[in-house]
């Protein structure tokens, strides 16, 4: 974790390969219809280009803001939103159609990633014999 200020960060890193995954995961780069031999030329601008998504230094960041805001009747309550940065440049988060979200409404259309996942089978470490 990094602390600054008063932000809290956590960072995480991986590959291409993980991106692909996570970019499906939460919608994003969707088009209408799958790329296929018999559609390439019509698919030529599409959503998903992994060249342009996916460069060598790709980066996707999920900031966390809290907003703090007074009701009429002067109680005072916590928020949390959320915005989606692809390679630096804000994207259209597919749970709220918009580029700032409520967290709660993201959380609330992701949550079933994480309620059918199998950790141990997705993340374990498997034991083999060493050659």
């Amino acid at each position: 974790m990094l602390f600054f200020r008063d932000s809290i960060g956590a960072f995480y890193f991986g590959h291409a390969e993980t991106l692909g995954p996570m970019y499906a995961a939460l919608g994003l780069f969707n088009d209408s219809q799958p790329l296929t031999d018999k559609n390439f030329f019509e698919m030529k601008n599409r959503a998903f280009k992994t060249s342009h998504i996916m460069p060598f230094s790709a980066n996707l960041a999920l900031i966390l803001y809290e907003c703090k805001d007074y009701t009429e009747g002067g109680n005072f309550i916590d928020d949390f939103v959320l915005r989606m940065y692809v390679n630096e440049k804000p994207i259209v988060i597919p749970a709220c159609d918009g580029l700032v979200c409520k967290f709660s409404d993201v959380k609330e259309e992701y949550l079933h990633h994480l309620d059918n996942c199998d950790w141990n089978a997705v993340c374990g470490v498997q034991e083999h014999d060493e050659l």
